[in-house]
Parts: structure tokens; C-alpha cells; sequence
């Protein structure tokens, strides 16, 4: 009798409940941005303001004000029967959600259960997974240790991880799908950290690499049946993987690395129905501290859009900025990077207008770039223009806001307004069981002086396309080289030492040795290195940990060493 009556509860509240709306959500604040990531589809908003926010110098007086008040997810697509399906993130609401947490099953569903268990983010640091690495001989043979010194290594949701639920609770599904990116030391596609594996971001066409911090979360569209009730479209049968992560470059104030976050959105249909004519792209309700003030522009050449002030003074012109703080000087610029496929549309408009989204044919034809009424844009005013004889166009003001020739909202002089904008990837089909993936830049760029000037924003652009074209590999940040365990034939003593170090390293041939501060600058570089064995004086450096990289024939190894006097 007992066994029937959990059975029926679970029928009744397990399977046909739709799923509780995500409530999770982390700050991640690695460098001079502290951003708030979710898992519902929705960045950077708390349901009152924005939190997407750059640490200001203290001794320049400004307030935390926030660059973008809200951010969303967007992504539609026609099934066989041409049914349009859709799923949308805008703001953060309790009550109102296209995503759920948690992964699909294979068939393409998931229960309240799962939802309520995956309604969380999982973080790491790089310097977590450096001392990890640095201490493998020890923890892989003591695993209590192991679980009570790094419980977001040995807890990271990899596939296949045997410790996973003694961390969280519960289990990881019994599938073969991949869930959260990591090194595979041992190439076996098993995240086991005992092993040598640990998180990392792994891009598709990517080699792994780390970030001073890494944020993952799962979520989906199902919902274990859930109304879409922002979009008012039906399930997709999506599950999105969500990677965020940044870096740290405190050494170099003016890299625009340490002024961008990056998020990775992988993609997979879960469905049984194939996705036609998909697009998935980035909403964006920018609010440069005062919303009402802010003009938007595109550069199509570098995949971005992007927002900057229209007057020299913030909220000048409408005094109601509402809940956001002002800039008391000249507001930074805010870009949007597509950093790994073509922006194919751009879309801009006034919310709180005709032009505002309510419906789902609404939502696909912006990010198909059209107006919810199907106008094509034309090159002209706002861009909305029903019935021009214009050649209609796919990107909204990619005019260089300095020149007045150029069609920008500044050569417009459209009036103030509280404004937002739609850049879209045109992704084509998606089968079942494939996926795919948007990886954008998100960065905050200073160098502006006058209204309607972007300053170096293009070039800083240019800086964050080359650091994800390489992999990231030679960005500020020393752990963003991924440490790899120290082979046996490797010994490194005395470690601490107060005066030298010694390298044993046999056969191997090691072509350069660095040592990193942990701040992450170089503070001392060997080349041309005896054989087998050599010992290196740091008699001249100060008390404190360091990084110590050596460049062998079989890879880069890394390990921790300490400096006492």
C-alpha cells in the first residue's frame, strides 16, 4: 500500500507537474566586471536592476552603475510541419519563463525532480585546479581529502564522474551525453578529477583551456511540460549547457580582457523532430547607468553591436533613470561579440512601443531581422520605414557614430528613449541528437571622450576576436596555460627553498623555464637549460607562492613552488 501511494505521488507530482521556475543564479566577478549569470535563459538582471557591472576607480567618484540591464537567449526554429517552436529569455521574473532548470533525457524530456536537483550553477577557479593538479600524487590516493579540499573539482558535473553525488546529492544521468566541459587527461571521456581530468572550457574546434574563473549550468525548454509563457511558442526540446567565464588581468589595468566576460551557449535538440530555418541570437536591453540616453550601433565586419551614450553628461537629457545608478562621468561603450559565427541580423528598437515583442511571431521576426509587422529595416530615421522603396538591409546603423554621413542613430539624431537590440546567427537545420553553439564576448570599453564617440572600441573588439581565435592561450592570465600533472621524471626541490630551486627532469628535454608572481606576470624566464638536471637561483625574489612552467618536447607542465626567508 505504501509503495503504491509514493507511486502515485510520484505520477501525480513527479511527471505531470511542470517544472518550478529556475531560481538560481552566481556572480561571477574574476576581473573588473561583476556579472550576474542564471540559468533561465536570462544574464546580468535580478529582477530590479541591471548587474552587469564594471569596478570603477575609487578615486574618480563613480557609482556602480551597470552597462546592461538585461540580456536574454533567444533561439526558434520550424519543425517538419513548419510549426514555428521557440524559446526566449528577457528579464528575470519568478513567474514568467520559456527555460527550465536541467538536462533532457533521451527522449527529450525532463520531471520536477531533475529540475529542482539541477537548479544550481557550479563554479571553479583556475588556482582551485592549479592546486589540484600541483597535489594530484597526494589526493589520488586519498580520496576523503580529495572531496574535503576540492569539492568543485571532484564535484564537477563531467560525464561519468563516480563522485559526483557524494558531493551534491544526487546523480548525474546514466547516459552517454555530454554534459559540462573538461580536460580528459586520460582521453577515456570520463570525467574522473582522480584521474588528472579537470574543468576546463572546451569551444567546439577549441583546445580546453582555463579561466581565472568558470561558471557551467544546464537548462532547457521542456520543462516536464511547461507553457512557454514569455515567447508563447511551443518547446523546441532544447537543452542549452551554459559556460561563463573570465579572466583576471590585474597586472595589465588597460587589457580589455580584464573588462569582458564570455559565455558559451552549446545547444542540443533533444527532440525527435528535426529544426528548420533556426537562428539563435542575443537580446539586449542596454542601459548605460541611465537607460533613456543610449544609442545603438552595429559593426557587421566584426560580428558585433553595441551601445553608447548620447550626451557627454549621463541622464542629462531624462532625469527618470529609474532603479540603475548614473555615470557622474563619460559612460563607457558596451559591445556584444559573435566571436565564433557570422552576426547575420540586427535589429534595434525602442521598447515600450508598437515595436515592442509580445508574441512569438513577434520574437522570430526580429531575429529573423524584420519588424513584428514582417517590414523589412531600410537605411534610414529609426529603420522603420513601411512602405520605402529603400533596399532593405540586415544590420541597423553600422555607421561610425563620428561621421554624419554614416547612418548611425547620432547622425539621426533620433531622440532619447529607453532602447534595445536583437543580433542573430542563422544556424540552419538542427537534427536530433545535434547541437550547436554561440560563444559571445562581452566587454566594456572606457576609452570614449565626447557624445556619440566610441573611442577605441573596434580596435579593443579586434583584441578579444584575436584572444578567442587562439585559444586563449596567450592572454594575462598564467593558468589560462592549462597545468598538466607533473610527470614522475619530473622532481622539483627543495620546494619551499629561500634560495634556489632544482629541476630533475632525466631524458626529458626541456627547451625554456618561466616563473610566474600570482599576480600572473613573468618574473623570470631560463632558456637553454643543461641536461637532465638543472638548478635555478630565485634568491632575489620576495616571500610568496609562484607559478613555475616548464616547456618540455611533451607539453607544458606547471607546478606551485613557495619562496620563504
Amino acid at each position: 500500500m505504501l509503495l503504491f501511494s509514493m507511486l502515485s505521488l510520484m505520477c501525480q507530482y513527479g511527471f505531470t507537474q511542470n517544472c518550478n521556475s529556475p531560481q538560481s543564479s552566481y556572480d561571477l566577478h574574476a576581473n573588473r566586471i561583476r556579472a550576474r549569470v542564471l540559468n533561465s535563459g536570462t544574464l546580468f538582471n535580478n529582477g530590479i536592476s541591471g548587474q552587469f557591472i564594471l569596478d570603477q576607480d575609487p578615486n574618480a567618484g563613480l557609482d556602480n552603475a551597470s552597462t546592461i540591464y538585461s540580456a536574454g537567449l533567444w533561439i526558434a526554429g520550424v519543425d517538419p510541419g513548419k510549426n514555428l517552436k521557440m524559446a526566449v529569455g528577457t528579464y528575470y521574473d519568478f513567474d514568467r519563463t520559456d527555460f527550465w532548470p536541467g538536462p533532457l533525457g533521451p527522449d527529450g524530456t525532463i520531471n520536477i525532480f531533475d529540475c529542482n536537483n539541477w537548479d544550481r550553477h557550479f563554479r571553479v577557479t583556475g588556482n582551485e585546479v592549479s592546486d589540484y593538479i600541483g597535489q594530484l600524487d597526494y589526493y589520488k590516493n586519498n580520496l576523503t581529502a580529495a572531496l574535503a579540499d576540492f569539492p568543485s573539482v571532484l564535484g564537477w558535473p563531467g560525464t561519468g564522474n563516480p563522485h559526483f553525488s557524494a558531493i551534491h546529492g544526487f546523480s548525474l544521468p546514466n547516459t552517454s551525453q555530454d554534459l559540462a566541459p573538461f580536460f580528459d587527461a586520460d582521453n577515456d571521456g570520463k570525467y574522473n578529477a582522480l584521474k588528472g581530468d579537470y574543468p576546463a572550457v572546451h569551444l567546439k574546434d577549441k583546445l580546453p583551456f582555463l579561466a581565472d574563473e568558470i561558471v557551467w549550468s544546464v537548462f532547457n525548454d521542456q520543462g516536464n511540460g511547461g507553457v512557454h509563457q514569455i515567447s508563447g511558442a511551443n518547446a523546441l526540446q532544447i537543452e542549452v549547457q551554459q559556460t561563463s567565464w573570465a579572466f583576471s588581468c590585474s597586472a595589465q589595468p588597460n587589457s580589455i580582457l580584464d573588462r569582458t566576460i564570455f559565455t558559451a551557449h552549446r545547444i542540443i535538440n533533444r527532440g525527435n523532430d528535426a529544426l528548420y530555418s533556426c537562428y539563435m541570437g542575443a537580446y539586449v536591453d542596454f542601459a548605460l547607468g541611465c537607460a533613456n540616453d543610449d544609442y545603438i550601433g552595429c559593426a557587421p565586419q566584426q560580428n558585433t553591436f553595441y551601445a553608447y551614450n548620447q550626451t557627454a553628461v549621463d541622464g542629462s537629457i531624462d532625469g527618470d533613470c529609474g532603479a540603475g545608478a548614473e555615470f557622474l562621468t563619460q559612460p563607457p561603450a558596451q559591445a556584444v561579440t559573435f566571436l565564433n559565427t557570422p552576426l547575420v541580423k540586427m535589429m534595434a528598437y525602442q521598447q515600450n512601443t508598437a515595436n515592442t515583442p509580445t508574441k512569438s511571431t513577434d520574437f522570430y521576426n526580429y531575429l529573423t531581422g524584420r519588424w513584428p509587422d514582417g517590414t523589412y529595416p531600410t537605411p534610414t530615421g529609426t529603420g522603420y520605414n513601411p512602405g520605402s522603396t529603400m533596399a532593405p538591409v540586415d544590420f541597423m546603423f553600422p555607421g561610425n557614430p563620428d561621421q554624419n554621413n554614416d547612418w548611425s542613430m547620432c547622425a539621426a539624431m533620433l531622440p532619447n528613449g529607453n532602447r534595445a537590440a536583437v543580433g542573430a546567427a542563422n544556424i540552419g537545420r538542427l537534427l536530433p541528437g545535434e547541437s550547436n553553439e554561440l560563444v559571445l564576448g562581452w566587454s566594456v570599453h572606457t576609452n570614449t571622450q565626447v557624445p556619440c564617440n566610441i573611442g577605441n572600441t573596434l580596435q579593443e573588439i579586434g583584441s578579444v576576436q584575436t584572444a578567442f581565435n587562439t585559444h586563449f592561450q596567450d592572454v594575462c592570465s598564467i593558468i589560462t596555460k592549462a597545468p598538466e600533472p607533473v610527470p614522475d621524471t619530473i622532481q622539483i626541490f627543495p620546494n619551499p627553498t629561500n634560495g634556489a630551486v632544482t629541476l630533475q627532469f632525466g631524458s626529458l628535454k626541456v627547451t625554456e623555464v618561466q616563473l610566474y608572481g600570482s599576480d600572473g606576470r613573468l618574473v623570470k624566464q631560463w632558456k637553454n637549460l643543461p641536461e637532465m638536471r638543472a638548478t635555478l637561483s630565485v634568491e632575489d625574489l620576495a616571500q610568496g607562492f609562484y607559478v613555475l612552467q616548464m616547456h618540455t618536447a611533451q607539453g607544458v607542465f606547471t607546478h606551485k613552488i613557495c619562496i620563504t626567508r
